[in-house]
């Protein structure tokens, strides 16, 4: 069995029998498009990122301009609780042919700090189309959708 990788291309996966005579193999790999779709980015996916906010903001303002940046990039959200000051929104599928993307944001605000702080992950997670949309076919991906990265980084330095 050969596994055939490159960044930027579909894994492929070949059987090579001791009874084949060629001595040479020749395979082409499809390119990727959730990779043309997304950027590194080690800063933003997946990790938890702290926001000391800006002393002039209250958190009446700093909440309204949560919920509009976050509701402007993901239209549902499963949590929205002011009094615990966390939003989180619903998971944004996108598919391409080989593989779905996912991507959700979460919100918290810090507690015991002097001034207001959050907590902001952004959190993107790719799986094979062949193994389905279950939670377990998922997992953490080291990219970010391009039309999410620069978005929340957009949220985080208005806050700051």
């Amino acid at each position: 069995m050969l596994r055939l990788t490159a960044p930027g291309y579909i894994d492929r996966t070949v059987r090579v029998y001791k009874s084949d005579k060629r001595n040479t193999l020749t395979f082409n790999l499809e390119e990727d498009e959730s990779f043309s779709a997304s950027e590194v980015s080690s800063d933003l996916a997946n990790k938890n990122m702290t926001v000391n906010v800006r002393p002039d903001l209250n958190k009446d303002e700093v909440w309204k301009r949560l919920i509009i940046t976050i509701s402007d990039l993901f239209p549902n959200l499963e949590i929205s609780d002011k009094s615990a000051g966390w939003i989180r929104s619903s998971w944004e599928v996108q598919r391409f042919a080989y593989v779905t993307v996912r991507t959700r944001i979460e919100v918290k605000e810090r507690l015991g700090q002097d001034n207001i702080c959050y907590r902001v992950r952004l959190m993107s997670e790719i799986a094979s189309n062949d193994c389905g949309t279950n939670d377990e076919c998922f997992k953490a991906w080291d990219r970010v959708l391009k039309r999410y990265n620069q978005s929340v980084l957009d949220l985080i330095n208005s806050l700051q």
